[in-house]
């Protein structure tokens, strides 16, 4: 239909006025054919209005026609169908505003969202650090996973030894704090079995430390879950993954453990026959102090810093040591000389442990 119209109106247009019509304000030859879909016959406009003015337009025409002035009735109907199709191509007018009740109710959700994890955070940081008042005995969880079939033995020898680390450390904070409540009540958990052992930091950077910690909250997740037990009943928890031992007669233990904060990670190879059953619980200690704010006492070769790591700095003379302090590894013989503890009774807080984690201001 467009192309019909444009040459009605082309067909007898003298060549000098195909180009522009003064009397009509368009351009017949080029508007009808606007590539982008704008110009004067655009798409948009509805076949009513169209229709209307092609009628009208022959009406007018068919008096011309009757006089026998054919140019006249062609140019008639092509400017009054051009002339009166809307121009859709106005610019729309612009929407409203948002309303500003939205903005405020976004706003104000999220800065709700907001306070809520501050006090949240502030909450926790709070009773973290009100362990640390020795007022009350602290609860400390002990979970056991098995990587692999362990005797029951052992874990008996494990389950049986608690008693004597908890009356040892009671012992040290008394030297201390006198009249102190007990300071730990340890629950060792029935053991769980696991297919894989506990996440480890591939680096100290920030990207895997942030990693590290989804995987450990994951892990610790899917343990409580099993073992059946309400994390919120407890201000620590230490998770012992158990493994037989690579050489015989020998147990091996290590960890690592939050900074101040709730959840420690202790990896054993526990010596099926109950002997040493005392080592992984030193190391269990070791890593429960850890999460009351103590620090390392040990170089990085394993041998005990002097004299932040001694048991008794002041003792004279210095070596040998008779305790082998928690935050160390072993208790020193010599400068160049030291040795595993042999039971509870050779562990030992000295006093740069004792004040990181608040048994004493001195």
């Amino acid at each position: 239909m467009h192309a019909l119209v444009a040459l009605c109106a082309d067909a007898d247009a003298a060549p000098e006025a195909r180009g522009h019509d003064d009397r009509r304000g368009f351009t017949p030859s080029h508007a009808p054919f606007d590539g982008a879909g704008g110009g004067v016959l655009d798409a948009r406009a509805t076949m009513g209005d169209f229709h209307a003015s092609f009628r009208f337009a022959a009406q007018e025409a068919g008096a011309s026609r009757v006089h026998g002035d054919w140019r006249s009735a062609r140019r008639s109907i092509a400017s009054r169908v051009l002339v009166s199709t809307p121009d859709h191509s106005a610019p729309e007018a612009p929407k409203k505003p948002r309303s500003r009740r939205f903005f405020y109710v976004r706003v104000g959700v999220l800065l709700a969202i907001l306070a809520g994890v501050l006090l949240w955070g502030w909450r926790d940081v709070r009773s973290r650090r009100a362990r640390n008042a020795w007022d009350h005995t602290l609860t400390v969880a002990i979970l056991l996973v098995r990587l692999e079939p362990i005797d029951d033995v052992a874990i008996a020898a494990l389950r049986k030894q608690l008693p004597a680390l908890e009356d040892r450390l009671s012992a040290e904070l008394a030297r201390y704090r006198p009249g102190a409540p007990h300071p730990f009540r340890f629950e060792l958990k029935d053991p769980v079995d696991g297919t894989a052992p506990p996440p480890a930091p591939a680096s100290d950077g920030p990207v895997d430390l942030a990693k590290y910690a989804y995987a450990l909250d994951s892990y610790v997740g899917d343990v409580d879950k099993r073992a059946g037990l309400d994390a919120s009943l407890y201000d620590v928890r230490i998770y012992v993954s158990l493994r037989r031992p690579r050489q015989a007669e020998v147990t091996l233990a290590e960890g690592r453990s939050q900074q101040g904060g709730r959840i420690g990670i202790v990896e054993v190879e526990l010596d099926t026959d109950a002997e040493g059953a005392h080592l992984p619980l030193v190391v269990v200690a070791h890593e429960l102090m850890h999460t009351l704010g103590a620090t390392d006492k040990y170089d990085a070769s394993g041998r005990t810093l002097v004299p932040l790591g001694l048991a008794e700095p002041d003792r004279v003379p210095v070596f040998p040591q008779r305790y082998a302090e928690v935050m160390a590894r072993n208790r020193p013989i010599s400068a160049t000389v030291e040795k595993v503890p042999e039971s509870f009774a050779q562990i030992a807080v000295g006093p740069v442990t004792a004040r990181e984690i608040r048994w004493t201001t001195r």
